[in-house]
C-alpha cells in the first residue's frame, strides 16, 4: 500500500483498505488480564515506577533531549506460516521491514520533515536496533526467517504461533495470511511484557502479510511488546472519549479511526488544550502522527515513548533484559558480520490431485520457492517426465500423459552453494480408465495406495494413511491419523484444527446402471474421540466433469457418532472386532449415466479449545459402490433371503433377492386393514435381483412386505415418510 504523504494543503482521501486496519492488541491483554488480574497489577507497578522516572527526566531537562545510553541490539525471528500463498512473504520483504523498524525507533525515516512543528522537539530517537537473528537457537546459521507450511495460515491466532524460539533470546514475529473468527478485523497484536510472562510460547508479534509494511504495523505491534499502549490507552475503541497512555510527551487523545494526514487530524485540540505534565507545558494539540495511533499517518514515536520501550528492555519481566544481553547478542550472532548463506531449496505445486481427462497431456505448474539466498539457476527433476533446467523462470509448467504418483526434486543454486529438496509421491495424476463396478469392494490393502491416493495438503502427522494391523474382516484398512500425542508447551500450537486431508477413489462408469436400479456407495467405519467437543467431520464429494466441480453427496457428512461410535478414548483407538463397526451408505442415484465419476473423501478435525485434539483415529474399510439397495452390505448377501431397504423409503423401496434363482417370487404390500396394495410376480434366473417397488403415491404409515415362492416364505415391516 502506497504512503500517504502529508499535505496541509488538502485533506487526504483515505484508500477503502486502509478503514479495515485493527489492532487486536487491547483485547488480547484485556482477556488475559481478566483471567489474571495479577496481570494489571504489575503494570500498575510498571507505571507507577515510569511516572517517576518521567518526573526524574523532566527535572533534569532530559524530557525534551534525545540523550540515552548503550544501543539496545535486539534480535528478531520471522515464522512465517503458510500454504504457498501471499502469506509466503519473500526474504526482502522482511529485511525491508526490520529496516523501516530501525528507522522509525531512531527517527531516521525521511518523512520525519513532514512531523508538525509542535512535536519536531518530540521526536524519540531510542538508540534501539532490531537485527534479524544469524543463529537459530541451537546455534545453526540463520537468517531469522522460518517458514512452515500449516493448516493455519488463514486462521492467525495464538495456535498459529508455530516454531517459536525462546523468547528471551529472540523477539518472534508470526506471519499469516487471515486471522481467525475470534479475531476478525484484526491487522496484528502482541501481548506486552506483563500478559507474555507467563506464556513465553505466545510472547511476540503476529501480523497479516499484507500489513508487513503497511504504515508501520510491526514498530506499532513491537512498540506494545515494548510496553506502549495506544495514544489513546488500553481500549481498542479510537474516538469515542478522551484518554492517556501514561506517557507525558502523548497528550491525551481520542485517538483516530484511519483519516491520514488531514489538519482536523493533526491540530486536534478536544483532549490536549492546556496540557501541561512535570512542569513542562507540552503541545496543544495531539500526537496524531505517532506509530501507536490508527491515524494512517504514523510518522514517530516521541523521546518518553522511548524511555519507555528502553523501561521495558530493562525489566526482567517476560525475560526482555536478556534480548540484548552480551551473552545473548553472541549467542544470536547478530552483531556478527553478515554471512552469505545457502538457499533452502523448496518448491510447489498448482494441484496436488488432477485427472487426465479428456485432453491430453495435462500440465502441473511447479513454483520456486526456494529462499535464504538469490537463486541463480534451478534443476528440476520429475519421475515420470524430462528433467527441466531454468535460470530464469520461477516456475516450469510439465506435462504428464500417464497416470500414477508424480515424485519431483528442486536444486537451488545460489552464489553461496545449493540445496535440493524432493518431495515423493507429491502430486497425483489419476486414471482416465473407469471402473464397470458391479459389486465393486475395496478392502485398501498397501498396494492400493496407486489407486486411492491420500493426499496430505499440510505435511504433518494428521493425515489418511493405510495401516495393515487392523480391518473390517481382514488386517488391512484406511485410517485417519488424528490422535495428537505432543505434550506440554508443545501442545499450545499447531493443533490439528482448521486441518483437512483428502483421498480420492478411481473413476467409476455408471453408464450401463438401469435407470430403475438403485446405485449405492457402502462401507464400515469405526473410530473415537477424546473429549464431548469432539467436531470432526467427513465429508464425501464426487465429480463428473475431470475434477473441475465437486459436489457434496446426498446426505455425504459424518459427524459426532457416526464417526466417533465408540465413544471417548483417551488412548489411541484401535478396534478390536468386526462388532465395533458401522456401515454406512449413500445414494448414488444422480450419479446414473455418468462414465466417469471419481470421489473424494475429506476429513476435518475437531476445533478445540484444550491443549490436545478432541478427535481420536478414525477407521474406514470395505468401501462398496453397488446395484443394491442403500443399508445393504453385498459382501454379506449369503443363502436364501430378501432384504427390504431403504427401510424407511420415500420414493421407491427394494427387495432384494438372493438365492432364490429359477424361481419365480411373489411380492405383495399389504395395508395395516390387511388390504394388498401392490403385487407382483417376479422370475428370478439370477442369484442376486433387486426389485423395485414404486411406493411415492401411498400413504406414509407401517406396510408389510410378504415374499413366497416355492422354497421360501418370508414377511417383513416397511415403514413409508
Amino acid at each position: 500500500m502506497k504512503k500517504i504523504i502529508l499535505s496541509l494543503l488538502a485533506a487526504v482521501a483515505m484508500p477503502a483498505a486502509f478503514a479495515q486496519f485493527k489492532c487486536a492488541t487491547d483485547e488480547v491483554n484485556n482477556a488475559r488480564i481478566k483471567q489474571y488480574p495479577q496481570i494489571q497489577v504489575d503494570m500498575d507497578q510498571f507505571n507507577a515506577a515510569f511516572d517517576v522516572y518521567m518526573k526524574a527526566m523532566a527535572k533534569s531537562n532530559l524530557a525534551k533531549t534525545t540523550a540515552f545510553g548503550d544501543t539496545m541490539h535486539i534480535p528478531l525471528v520471522f515464522h512465517m506460516v503458510h500454504n504457498y500463498g501471499s502469506e509466503y512473504v519473500a526474504d526482502t520483504i522482511v529485511y525491508q521491514t526490520v529496516a523501516q523498524m530501525n528507522l522509525m525507533y531512531n527517527s531516521l525515516q525521511p518523512d520525519t520533515i513532514d512531523v508538525i512543528t509542535p512535536f519536531k522537539k518530540y521526536l524519540g530517537k531510542g538508540n534501539i536496533l532490531f537485527h534479524l537473528a544469524q543463529k537459530d537457537p541451537n546455534g545453526n546459521p540463520s537468517n531469522g526467517i522460518t517458514r512452515r507450511i500449516s493448516n493455519l495460515f488463514n486462521q492467525g491466532t495464538d495456535q498459529a504461533k508455530i516454531d517459536g524460539w525462546p523468547n528471551n533470546k529472540y523477539m518472534n514475529i508470526w506471519v499469516v495470511n487471515t486471522f481467525d473468527a475470534s479475531h476478525n478485523g484484526a491487522a496484528a497484536y502482541a501481548y506486552t511484557p506483563q500478559s507474555a510472562n507467563g506464556i513465553p510460547y505466545y510472547d511476540g508479534v503476529i501480523s497479516l502479510a499484507s500489513y508487513l509494511n503497511t504504515d508501520n504495523t510491526i514498530s506499532h505491534e513491537v512498540g506494545h511488546s515494548l510496553n506502549l499502549s495506544h495514544v489513546w490507552g488500553n481500549t481498542n475503541n479510537a474516538g469515542v472519549g478522551c484518554g492517556d497512555d501514561n506517557v507525558d510527551d502523548t497528550p491525551p487523545t481520542k485517538g483516530h479511526n484511519p483519516v491520514g494526514c488531514v489538519p482536523a487530524a493533526l491540530f486536534d485540540v478536544t483532549c490536549a488544550t492546556n496540557y501541561i505534565r512535570n512542569g513542562i507545558d507540552y503541545p496543544d494539540t495531539v500526537n496524531a502522527q505517532n506509530v501507536m495511533d490508527y491515524t494512517y499517518c504514523s510518522k514517530m514515536f516521541t523521546q518518553l515513548q522511548m524511555a519507555r520501550c528502553r523501561t521495558a528492555l530493562s525489566a526482567a519481566t517476560a525475560g526482555r533484559n536478556n534480548l540484548w544481553s552480551a551473552a545473548n547478542l553472541s549467542a544470536t550472532g547478530i552483531l556478527n558480520t553478515p554471512t552469505d548463506l545457502t538457499p533452502i531449496a523448496d518448491f510447489s505445486a498448482s494441484k496436488l490431485w488432477s485427472v487426465l481427462g479428456a485432453v491430453l497431456p495435462i500440465a502441473i505448474t511447479f513454483k520456486n520457492q526456494s529462499w535464504r539466498d538469490t537463486i541463480s539457476s534451478l534443476q528440476w527433476s520429475f519421475s515420470n517426465a524430462p528433467s527441466i533446467s531454468t535460470a530464469t523462470n520461477s516456475s516450469v509448467a510439465n506435462l504428464f500423459n500417464a497416470p500414477g504418483w508424480v515424485s519431483a526434486k528442486l536444486v537451488a543454486t545460489s552464489n553461496a552453494g545449493k540445496d535440493s529438496i524432493t518431495k515423493n509421491h507429491y502430486v497425483y495424476i489419476a486414471d482416465t480408465a473407469a471402473i464397470v463396478p458391479g459389486n465393486y469392494v475395496q478392502k485398501f490393502n498397501s498396494a492400493d495406495t496407486n489407486y486411492f491416493p491420500c493426499i496430505n495438503y499440510f505435511e504433518n502427522s494428521f493425515k489418511w494413511e493405510y495401516v495393515n494391523s487392523v480391518g473390517y474382516d481382514d488386517n488391512s484398512c484406511i485410517r485417519y491419523n488424528n490422535f495428537d500425542t505432543r505434550t506440554g508447551n508443545a501442545a499450545k500450537a499447531g493443533k490439528p484444527e482448521f486441518d483437512y486431508d483428502d483421498f480420492f477413489t478411481p473413476g467409476f462408469d455408471f453408464t450401463n446402471v438401469p435407470s430403475s436400479a438403485p446405485l449405492t456407495m457402502s462401507f464400515y467405519a469405526t473410530g473415537a474421540y477424546r473429549s464431548t467437543t469432539q467436531t470432526d467431520v467427513l465429508d464425501i464429494y464426487a465429480t463428473k466433469n475431470w475434477g473441475i466441480t465437486w459436489t457434496k453427496l446426498p446426505a455425504g457428512s459424518l459427524t459426532n457418532n457416526s464417526l466417533g461410535n465408540t465413544g471417548i478414548k483417551t488412548t489411541a483407538y484401535t478396534p478390536v472386532g468386526a462388532a465395533q463397526w458401522q456401515l454406512q451408505s449413500f445414494d448414488l442415484s444422480s450419479y446414473k449415466g455418468s462414465n466417469h465419476v471419481y470421489f473424494k473423501f475429506r476429513y476435518t478435525p475437531s476445533v478445540d479449545n484444550t491443549d490436545l485434539g478432541a478427535g481420536n483415529h478414525f477407521y474406514l474399510d470395505n468401501l462398496q459402490i453397488t446395484q443394491f439397495p442403500l443399508g445393504i452390505d453385498a459382501s454379506q448377501l449369503k443363502g436364501q433371503q430378501a432384504i427390504v431397504a431403504p427401510n424407511p423409503a420415500s420414493q421407491t423401496a427394494f427387495v432384494t433377492l438372493v438365492g432364490l434363482n429359477n424361481e419365480t417370487v411373489h411380492i405383495q404390500l399389504v395395508d395395516i386393514t390387511g388390504s394388498v396394495v401392490a403385487s407382483l410376480q417376479v422370475p428370478v434366473q439370477e442369484d442376486r435381483k433387486v426389485v423395485a417397488i414404486p411406493v411415492a403415491h401411498l400413504a406414509k404409515g407401517m406396510y408389510m412386505v410378504r415374499v413366497q415362492s416355492s422354497t421360501f416364505n418370508q414377511a417383513d415391516k416397511l415403514i413409508i415418510q
